[in-house]
Protein backbone atom coordinates (compact mmCIF):
# COMPACT_ATOMS: atom_id res chain seq x y z
CA UNK A 1 0.00 0.00 0.00
CA UNK A 2 1.14 3.71 -0.70
CA UNK A 3 2.11 5.95 1.51
CA UNK A 4 -1.32 7.79 0.76
CA UNK A 5 -4.03 5.49 2.18
CA UNK A 6 -6.74 4.47 -0.58
CA UNK A 7 -10.02 6.33 -1.47
CA UNK A 8 -12.85 4.12 -0.32
CA UNK A 9 -16.30 4.43 -1.36
CA UNK A 10 -18.68 3.21 0.81
CA UNK A 11 -22.46 1.71 -0.89
CA UNK A 12 -25.03 1.78 1.56
CA UNK A 13 -28.62 0.27 0.40
CA UNK A 14 -30.54 1.37 3.99
CA UNK A 15 -31.82 5.10 4.13
CA UNK A 16 -29.31 7.29 6.88
CA UNK A 17 -30.81 6.96 10.53
CA UNK A 18 -31.16 3.22 10.36
CA UNK A 19 -29.34 1.03 12.68
CA UNK A 20 -27.59 -0.73 9.91
CA UNK A 21 -26.40 2.50 8.13
CA UNK A 22 -25.43 3.74 11.77
CA UNK A 23 -22.87 1.30 11.78
CA UNK A 24 -21.51 2.43 8.30
CA UNK A 25 -21.27 6.13 9.65
CA UNK A 26 -19.58 5.04 12.41
CA UNK A 27 -16.74 2.64 10.63
CA UNK A 28 -16.14 5.52 8.28
CA UNK A 29 -15.93 7.92 10.15
CA UNK A 30 -13.07 6.32 12.44
CA UNK A 31 -11.70 5.34 9.23
CA UNK A 32 -11.65 8.07 7.72
CA UNK A 33 -9.48 9.52 11.24
CA UNK A 34 -6.95 6.86 10.64
CA UNK A 35 -5.98 8.59 7.14
CA UNK A 36 -8.60 7.19 4.33
CA UNK A 37 -10.67 9.22 2.35
CA UNK A 38 -14.00 7.89 2.25
CA UNK A 39 -17.28 8.31 0.64
CA UNK A 40 -20.47 6.81 1.93
CA UNK A 41 -22.77 6.76 -0.88
CA UNK A 42 -26.17 5.35 -0.19
CA UNK A 43 -28.19 3.53 -3.03
CA UNK A 44 -31.82 4.56 -3.62
CA UNK A 45 -32.33 6.58 -1.06
CA UNK A 46 -33.08 3.56 1.37
CA UNK A 47 -36.34 0.94 0.98
CA UNK A 48 -39.26 2.87 2.54
CA UNK A 49 -41.53 5.02 1.15
CA UNK A 50 -40.72 8.10 3.95
CA UNK A 51 -37.19 7.34 3.12
CA UNK A 52 -37.22 9.85 0.03
CA UNK A 53 -38.22 12.42 2.31
CA UNK A 54 -34.79 12.36 4.29
CA UNK A 55 -32.67 15.28 3.81
CA UNK A 56 -29.23 14.10 3.55
CA UNK A 57 -25.63 15.96 4.96
CA UNK A 58 -23.09 16.60 2.52
CA UNK A 59 -20.50 15.46 4.95
CA UNK A 60 -20.86 13.40 8.13
CA UNK A 61 -17.19 15.13 10.31
CA UNK A 62 -14.73 13.93 7.49
CA UNK A 63 -16.68 11.59 5.26
CA UNK A 64 -18.16 13.05 1.75
CA UNK A 65 -22.17 11.90 1.74
CA UNK A 66 -23.68 11.41 -1.53
CA UNK A 67 -26.64 9.48 -3.04
CA UNK A 68 -28.85 8.90 -6.30
CA UNK A 69 -32.38 9.57 -6.56
CA UNK A 70 -34.72 7.96 -4.64
CA UNK A 71 -36.77 4.77 -5.54
CA UNK A 72 -39.79 5.21 -6.81
CA UNK A 73 -42.80 4.53 -4.65
CA UNK A 74 -44.58 2.22 -6.54
CA UNK A 75 -41.71 -0.36 -6.64
CA UNK A 76 -41.00 -0.21 -3.05
CA UNK A 77 -41.92 -3.36 -1.61
CA UNK A 78 -43.01 -5.15 -4.23
CA UNK A 79 -41.55 -9.18 -4.66
CA UNK A 80 -42.59 -9.93 -8.52
CA UNK A 81 -40.67 -10.37 -11.17
CA UNK A 82 -41.88 -7.46 -12.98
CA UNK A 83 -41.13 -5.22 -10.49
CA UNK A 84 -37.90 -6.78 -10.16
CA UNK A 85 -36.87 -6.10 -13.36
CA UNK A 86 -38.34 -2.36 -13.46
CA UNK A 87 -36.02 -1.61 -10.40
CA UNK A 88 -33.58 -3.01 -12.59
CA UNK A 89 -34.00 -0.36 -14.78
CA UNK A 90 -34.42 2.27 -12.97
CA UNK A 91 -30.70 1.46 -11.33
CA UNK A 92 -29.33 1.11 -15.10
CA UNK A 93 -30.71 4.31 -16.17
CA UNK A 94 -30.15 6.66 -12.52
CA UNK A 95 -28.19 5.26 -9.92
CA UNK A 96 -25.64 2.86 -12.14
CA UNK A 97 -23.73 5.83 -14.06
CA UNK A 98 -23.99 8.03 -10.64
CA UNK A 99 -22.27 4.92 -9.02
CA UNK A 100 -19.92 4.14 -11.97
CA UNK A 101 -18.38 7.64 -11.58
CA UNK A 102 -18.02 7.43 -7.82
CA UNK A 103 -16.57 3.91 -8.27
CA UNK A 104 -14.11 5.46 -10.80
CA UNK A 105 -12.94 7.86 -8.36
CA UNK A 106 -12.20 5.51 -5.52
CA UNK A 107 -9.40 2.64 -5.07
CA UNK A 108 -11.37 0.45 -3.17
CA UNK A 109 -15.50 0.12 -3.12
CA UNK A 110 -17.19 -1.79 0.06
CA UNK A 111 -20.94 -2.88 -0.31
CA UNK A 112 -22.79 -2.77 2.95
CA UNK A 113 -25.39 -5.75 2.34
CA UNK A 114 -25.44 -8.03 -0.74
CA UNK A 115 -29.03 -7.71 -1.20
CA UNK A 116 -30.39 -7.75 -4.60
CA UNK A 117 -30.62 -3.77 -5.90
CA UNK A 118 -27.11 -2.63 -4.52
CA UNK A 119 -25.66 -5.65 -5.29
CA UNK A 120 -26.52 -5.44 -8.26
CA UNK A 121 -25.62 -1.83 -9.33
CA UNK A 122 -22.23 -2.36 -7.91
CA UNK A 123 -21.74 -5.43 -9.85
CA UNK A 124 -22.42 -2.91 -12.84
CA UNK A 125 -20.36 -0.41 -12.05
CA UNK A 126 -17.66 -2.26 -11.19
CA UNK A 127 -17.49 -4.10 -14.19
CA UNK A 128 -16.56 -0.52 -16.17
CA UNK A 129 -14.84 0.83 -13.27
CA UNK A 130 -12.32 -2.44 -12.19
CA UNK A 131 -11.88 -1.78 -8.49
CA UNK A 132 -11.47 -4.18 -5.48
CA UNK A 133 -14.73 -4.79 -3.62
CA UNK A 134 -15.23 -5.38 -0.07
CA UNK A 135 -18.63 -6.82 1.42
CA UNK A 136 -19.74 -6.04 4.51
CA UNK A 137 -22.46 -8.85 5.31
CA UNK A 138 -24.24 -7.86 8.95
CA UNK A 139 -27.01 -10.63 8.21
CA UNK A 140 -28.07 -13.86 7.16
CA UNK A 141 -29.93 -12.43 4.28
CA UNK A 142 -31.56 -15.29 2.31
CA UNK A 143 -33.28 -17.99 2.57
CA UNK A 144 -33.73 -19.29 6.56
CA UNK A 145 -32.37 -15.41 7.37
CA UNK A 146 -34.80 -12.43 6.44
CA UNK A 147 -36.24 -13.30 3.01
CA UNK A 148 -38.04 -16.10 4.59
CA UNK A 149 -39.23 -14.04 7.18
CA UNK A 150 -39.92 -11.48 5.08
CA UNK A 151 -40.54 -12.36 1.94
CA UNK A 152 -43.61 -14.81 2.38
CA UNK A 153 -44.78 -17.01 -0.35
CA UNK A 154 -42.80 -15.09 -2.90
CA UNK A 155 -40.27 -17.40 -4.17
CA UNK A 156 -38.80 -15.63 -6.65
CA UNK A 157 -37.71 -12.72 -4.40
CA UNK A 158 -35.86 -15.16 -2.38
CA UNK A 159 -34.60 -17.16 -5.04
CA UNK A 160 -33.21 -13.95 -6.00
CA UNK A 161 -32.08 -12.75 -2.50
CA UNK A 162 -30.34 -15.64 -2.00
CA UNK A 163 -28.58 -16.02 -5.25
CA UNK A 164 -26.88 -12.46 -4.64
CA UNK A 165 -25.74 -13.33 -1.01
CA UNK A 166 -23.63 -16.59 -2.58
CA UNK A 167 -22.78 -15.30 -5.96
CA UNK A 168 -21.12 -12.01 -4.67
CA UNK A 169 -18.96 -13.37 -1.44
CA UNK A 170 -16.31 -15.53 -3.81
CA UNK A 171 -16.06 -12.57 -6.00
CA UNK A 172 -15.08 -10.00 -3.20
CA UNK A 173 -11.49 -9.04 -2.78
CA UNK A 174 -12.35 -9.34 1.28
CA UNK A 175 -15.80 -10.31 3.33
CA UNK A 176 -16.19 -8.82 6.36
CA UNK A 177 -18.59 -10.61 8.83
CA UNK A 178 -21.10 -9.23 12.26
CA UNK A 179 -20.90 -12.90 13.43
CA UNK A 180 -19.48 -16.23 13.68
CA UNK A 181 -22.00 -17.48 11.67
CA UNK A 182 -21.90 -16.00 9.38
CA UNK A 183 -17.74 -16.26 9.07
CA UNK A 184 -18.91 -19.93 9.08
CA UNK A 185 -20.99 -19.52 5.88
CA UNK A 186 -19.21 -17.54 3.86
CA UNK A 187 -16.32 -20.14 4.44
CA UNK A 188 -18.97 -22.83 3.33
CA UNK A 189 -19.00 -20.67 -0.35
CA UNK A 190 -15.11 -21.62 -0.33
CA UNK A 191 -13.71 -18.11 0.52
CA UNK A 192 -10.74 -17.98 1.60
CA UNK A 193 -9.87 -17.97 5.01
CA UNK A 194 -7.30 -15.03 4.78
CA UNK A 195 -10.31 -13.02 2.71
CA UNK A 196 -12.68 -13.50 5.96
CA UNK A 197 -12.91 -11.01 8.51
CA UNK A 198 -14.79 -10.65 11.86
CA UNK A 199 -16.02 -7.21 12.63
CA UNK A 200 -18.90 -7.06 14.67
CA UNK A 201 -21.19 -3.97 15.66
CA UNK A 202 -19.91 -1.66 17.91
CA UNK A 203 -21.20 1.73 19.74
CA UNK A 204 -20.18 5.38 20.15
CA UNK A 205 -18.58 4.96 23.55
CA UNK A 206 -18.73 8.58 24.17
CA UNK A 207 -22.54 9.32 23.10
CA UNK A 208 -23.39 6.20 25.09
CA UNK A 209 -21.85 5.88 28.73
CA UNK A 210 -22.51 5.81 32.40
CA UNK A 211 -22.25 10.00 32.54
CA UNK A 212 -25.34 10.14 30.34
CA UNK A 213 -28.28 11.44 32.33
CA UNK A 214 -31.65 10.16 32.59
CA UNK A 215 -33.79 11.80 34.87
CA UNK A 216 -35.91 13.92 32.44
CA UNK A 217 -36.87 10.89 30.70
CA UNK A 218 -37.75 9.44 34.52
CA UNK A 219 -39.93 12.49 35.14
CA UNK A 220 -41.22 12.73 31.52
CA UNK A 221 -42.80 9.24 31.90
CA UNK A 222 -43.00 9.23 35.50
CA UNK A 223 -41.01 6.41 36.35
CA UNK A 224 -39.94 8.02 40.17
CA UNK A 225 -39.05 5.99 42.75
CA UNK A 226 -39.57 2.58 40.21
CA UNK A 227 -37.15 0.10 39.01
CA UNK A 228 -37.22 0.20 35.11
CA UNK A 229 -36.47 -2.37 32.54
CA UNK A 230 -35.58 -1.11 28.88
CA UNK A 231 -36.08 -2.35 25.76
CA UNK A 232 -34.58 -0.81 22.26
CA UNK A 233 -36.13 -1.99 19.17
CA UNK A 234 -38.82 -1.89 16.49
CA UNK A 235 -41.97 -3.46 16.10
CA UNK A 236 -42.05 -5.14 12.79
CA UNK A 237 -41.12 -8.87 11.62
CA UNK A 238 -37.33 -9.50 12.67
CA UNK A 239 -37.68 -6.43 15.10
CA UNK A 240 -39.27 -6.78 18.71
CA UNK A 241 -40.29 -10.16 20.15
CA UNK A 242 -42.60 -8.00 21.82
CA UNK A 243 -44.83 -10.77 22.57
CA UNK A 244 -42.22 -12.95 24.18
CA UNK A 245 -41.11 -9.68 25.92
CA UNK A 246 -44.70 -8.63 27.67
CA UNK A 247 -45.46 -12.46 28.64
CA UNK A 248 -41.60 -12.93 30.23
CA UNK A 249 -42.49 -8.86 31.82
CA UNK A 250 -45.82 -10.42 33.22
CA UNK A 251 -44.06 -12.60 35.04
CA UNK A 252 -41.79 -10.03 36.46
CA UNK A 253 -44.67 -8.01 37.19
CA UNK A 254 -46.15 -10.58 39.04
CA UNK A 255 -42.85 -10.88 41.24
CA UNK A 256 -42.35 -7.35 41.88
CA UNK A 257 -44.45 -4.59 42.11
CA UNK A 258 -41.95 -1.86 41.81
CA UNK A 259 -41.22 -2.50 38.62
CA UNK A 260 -42.00 -1.08 35.04
CA UNK A 261 -40.97 -1.72 31.43
CA UNK A 262 -40.22 1.19 29.05
CA UNK A 263 -40.30 0.34 25.58
CA UNK A 264 -38.58 1.78 22.72
CA UNK A 265 -39.91 1.60 19.50
CA UNK A 266 -42.20 2.16 16.94
CA UNK A 267 -43.67 0.05 13.46
CA UNK A 268 -46.64 -1.82 12.63
CA UNK A 269 -46.65 -4.25 15.38
CA UNK A 270 -46.84 -1.77 18.22
CA UNK A 271 -50.67 -1.16 18.52
CA UNK A 272 -50.71 -5.31 18.72
CA UNK A 273 -48.17 -4.95 21.45
CA UNK A 274 -50.00 -2.32 23.57
CA UNK A 275 -53.28 -4.36 22.88
CA UNK A 276 -51.65 -7.49 24.39
CA UNK A 277 -50.75 -5.85 27.37
CA UNK A 278 -53.86 -4.57 27.84
CA UNK A 279 -55.20 -8.32 27.64
CA UNK A 280 -52.60 -9.41 30.31
CA UNK A 281 -53.46 -6.99 32.50
CA UNK A 282 -49.99 -4.96 32.58
CA UNK A 283 -50.86 -1.91 30.45
CA UNK A 284 -50.01 0.73 33.70
CA UNK A 285 -46.80 -1.18 34.15
CA UNK A 286 -45.84 -0.75 30.68
CA UNK A 287 -44.53 2.32 29.26
CA UNK A 288 -44.78 2.26 25.09
CA UNK A 289 -41.99 5.72 24.42
CA UNK A 290 -42.44 5.31 20.64
CA UNK A 291 -40.69 6.61 18.15
CA UNK A 292 -37.26 8.52 19.69
CA UNK A 293 -34.66 9.52 17.41
CA UNK A 294 -31.01 8.11 17.62
CA UNK A 295 -28.93 11.13 19.11
CA UNK A 296 -32.02 11.04 22.20
CA UNK A 297 -31.94 6.96 22.41
CA UNK A 298 -29.10 7.32 25.32
CA UNK A 299 -31.06 9.49 27.76
CA UNK A 300 -33.88 6.38 27.60
CA UNK A 301 -31.39 3.60 28.12
CA UNK A 302 -29.63 6.19 30.90
CA UNK A 303 -33.01 5.94 32.56
CA UNK A 304 -33.09 2.10 33.15
CA UNK A 305 -32.19 0.00 35.93
CA UNK A 306 -31.72 -3.44 33.82
CA UNK A 307 -31.33 -3.45 29.73
CA UNK A 308 -33.02 -6.22 28.55
CA UNK A 309 -32.73 -8.11 24.91
CA UNK A 310 -34.74 -11.20 24.33
CA UNK A 311 -35.32 -12.41 21.33
CA UNK A 312 -38.22 -14.82 19.67
CA UNK A 313 -38.97 -18.12 21.96
CA UNK A 314 -40.80 -19.96 19.04
CA UNK A 315 -37.42 -20.53 17.17
CA UNK A 316 -34.42 -18.59 19.18
CA UNK A 317 -31.89 -20.40 17.22
CA UNK A 318 -32.96 -19.27 13.57
CA UNK A 319 -30.03 -18.45 11.25
CA UNK A 320 -31.74 -14.29 11.56
CA UNK A 321 -31.11 -14.68 15.32
CA UNK A 322 -27.95 -16.28 15.36
CA UNK A 323 -26.43 -14.55 12.52
CA UNK A 324 -26.88 -10.99 13.46
CA UNK A 325 -25.10 -8.68 15.93
CA UNK A 326 -27.41 -6.08 17.17
CA UNK A 327 -26.24 -2.65 17.35
CA UNK A 328 -28.69 -2.37 20.59
CA UNK A 329 -26.43 -4.78 22.05
CA UNK A 330 -23.50 -2.78 22.23
CA UNK A 331 -25.06 0.28 23.15
CA UNK A 332 -26.49 -1.12 26.29
CA UNK A 333 -22.83 -2.13 27.04
CA UNK A 334 -21.57 1.17 26.52
CA UNK A 335 -24.06 2.70 29.15
CA UNK A 336 -22.47 0.42 31.79
CA UNK A 337 -26.08 -1.11 32.58
CA UNK A 338 -26.63 -4.88 33.77
CA UNK A 339 -28.17 -6.69 30.56
CA UNK A 340 -30.17 -9.27 30.72
CA UNK A 341 -30.47 -11.23 27.10
CA UNK A 342 -31.16 -14.81 25.59
CA UNK A 343 -28.19 -16.87 25.53
CA UNK A 344 -27.54 -17.37 21.69
CA UNK A 345 -25.50 -15.69 18.67
CA UNK A 346 -23.86 -13.08 19.23
CA UNK A 347 -25.22 -11.74 22.39
CA UNK A 348 -23.87 -15.46 23.92
CA UNK A 349 -20.36 -14.32 22.22
CA UNK A 350 -20.59 -10.73 23.56
CA UNK A 351 -21.64 -11.30 27.44
CA UNK A 352 -20.64 -14.62 28.68
CA UNK A 353 -18.13 -14.88 31.38
CA UNK A 354 -19.71 -11.97 33.35
CA UNK A 355 -20.81 -9.49 30.83
CA UNK A 356 -24.35 -9.75 31.58
CA UNK A 357 -27.00 -12.59 32.44
CA UNK A 358 -27.95 -14.95 29.92
CA UNK A 359 -31.14 -16.94 29.89
CA UNK A 360 -30.33 -19.98 28.79
CA UNK A 361 -33.60 -21.69 28.55
CA UNK A 362 -35.30 -19.15 26.01
CA UNK A 363 -38.64 -19.07 27.56
CA UNK A 364 -40.84 -16.27 29.00
CA UNK A 365 -40.77 -18.17 32.70
CA UNK A 366 -36.74 -18.28 32.59
CA UNK A 367 -36.34 -14.84 31.23
CA UNK A 368 -38.45 -13.28 33.76
CA UNK A 369 -36.14 -15.44 36.05
CA UNK A 370 -32.84 -14.23 35.69
CA UNK A 371 -34.61 -10.42 35.31
CA UNK A 372 -36.05 -11.14 38.74
CA UNK A 373 -32.85 -12.82 40.58
CA UNK A 374 -30.81 -9.88 39.20
CA UNK A 375 -33.27 -7.49 41.04
CA UNK A 376 -32.47 -8.92 44.24
CA UNK A 377 -28.97 -8.70 43.67
CA UNK A 378 -26.71 -5.19 44.05
CA UNK A 379 -24.06 -6.31 43.84
CA UNK A 380 -24.37 -8.13 40.34
CA UNK A 381 -25.98 -5.41 38.59
CA UNK A 382 -23.03 -3.41 39.10
CA UNK A 383 -20.51 -5.56 38.82
CA UNK A 384 -22.66 -6.84 35.41
CA UNK A 385 -22.85 -2.87 34.47
CA UNK A 386 -19.41 -2.52 35.23
CA UNK A 387 -18.10 -5.24 32.83
CA UNK A 388 -19.96 -4.59 30.17
CA UNK A 389 -19.06 -1.16 29.72
CA UNK A 390 -15.18 -2.32 30.39
CA UNK A 391 -15.78 -4.85 27.14
CA UNK A 392 -17.75 -2.07 25.24
CA UNK A 393 -14.53 -0.20 25.63
CA UNK A 394 -12.12 -2.49 24.94
CA UNK A 395 -14.01 -4.49 22.38
CA UNK A 396 -16.59 -3.07 20.91
CA UNK A 397 -15.98 0.34 20.32
CA UNK A 398 -15.38 1.79 16.53
CA UNK A 399 -11.96 2.83 16.94
CA UNK A 400 -10.91 -0.72 18.11
CA UNK A 401 -13.76 -2.06 14.99
CA UNK A 402 -11.94 0.40 12.29
CA UNK A 403 -8.75 -1.04 12.59
CA UNK A 404 -10.33 -4.41 12.34
CA UNK A 405 -11.58 -3.39 9.13
CA UNK A 406 -8.57 -1.65 7.66
CA UNK A 407 -7.35 -5.03 7.44
CA UNK A 408 -10.04 -5.75 5.12
CA UNK A 409 -9.28 -2.92 2.86
CA UNK A 410 -5.21 -4.19 3.13
CA UNK A 411 -6.37 -7.29 1.93
CA UNK A 412 -8.39 -5.81 -1.09
CA UNK A 413 -5.63 -3.49 -1.66
CA UNK A 414 -2.62 -5.78 -2.00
Amino acid sequence: MNDVLPRVLFVSQTAIGTSTSNRYVQLCSHLSRRGYRITLFFVGKGKAADDARIRYPRRIQNVRVTHTPAFPTRLLGKSGALSAALSALFLLATCIPHLVVACMRADIVVLGKPLPFGAFAVSMALLIARKPLVLDMDDWEGVGGFATLKQGKSAFAKAVITFFEEWLPPRSAAVVVVSRLLATRVRLMRVPEDRIFYVPNGADIEAFSPGVDGSAVRKRHELANRLVLAYLGTFKPGGASWDFMLDAFKVVHDARQDVVLMVVGFGPGLQDAQRYAAQLGVEKRVVFAGKVEHAAVAEYLAAADILILPYTDTFPDTYVNVGRSSLKLYEYMAMGKPIVASDIGELHESLRDGGGALAKANTADSFAREIVALLGDAQAMQRYGAEARRRAETLYNYETLAAEFEKALKRAAT
